[in-house]
């Protein structure tokens, strides 16, 4: 190999991964879930007065989607394990993660718009 082969130049074009596993493809995945989270928490509170047997595991659902939604983001745009960990932790409190998925969502949203992606109400489109 030619050592002029070996370095690329920092302005040139980096080659993209594409396909499932990118990180960007999490990212836009995690956020869909984040969202549904989010809606199916609101469903589970407005369900608690009613059918109080059946909210708690439609809470359990909601938590499942935002657990998920949260670590593909996290992975996606190469965000540590311990504060993943520390913002799945804080998703246990009342209130306080309502506030966490509306700032992962965030985040996911400008990372999203920056790669190129079309952000909508209800997640991301290529």
């Amino acid at each position: 190999m030619e050592p002029a082969q070996r370095y690329r130049n920092p302005r040139a074009p980096q080659p993209t991964r594409t396909g499932i596993g990118s990180g960007m493809d999490k990212v836009a995945l995690g956020q869909k879930l984040v969202i549904y989270g989010i809606l199916v928490n609101v469903i589970a509170v407005l369900m608690f007065v009613p059918y109080r047997t059946y909210a708690p595991f439609v809470a359990l659902l909601a938590v499942g989607l935002s657990f998920g939604g949260m670590v593909l983001i996290g992975r996606g745009l190469g965000v540590s394990r311990r504060r993943i960990f520390t913002l799945l932790a804080l998703m246990l409190v009342p209130l306080v993660n309502v506030g966490v998925l509306l700032m992962i969502n965030g985040q996911a949203t400008n990372a999203l718009r920056l790669a190129g992606y079309q952000v909508g109400l209800f997640g991301a489109s290529r």
